[in-house]
């Protein structure tokens, strides 16, 4: 989700080329409360659309992908 290689246009790019159906925000570490509401909000229901449900998962929190 973060990283200091990368840039918001380029994970929107790339969560529109990859397509999936869901998409779990990791690699957010070096992210505040606000970072991770900004990036939510540009993945998010009202962000510029990227085709999948956003999930932003709290520290400790886990998903059965499959």
């Amino acid at each position: 989700m973060h990283g200091p290689w990368s840039t918001t246009g380029d994970l929107i790019d790339y969560v529109r080329e990859v397509a999936p159906r869901d998409a779990y925000a990791i690699h957010d570490g070096a992210l505040n409360d606000v970072g991770n509401a900004m990036l939510g909000g540009f993945l998010g229901d009202n962000g510029p659309g990227v085709g999948a449900r956003y999930h932003g998962l709290t520290a400790g929190t886990s998903v059965d992908i499959g």
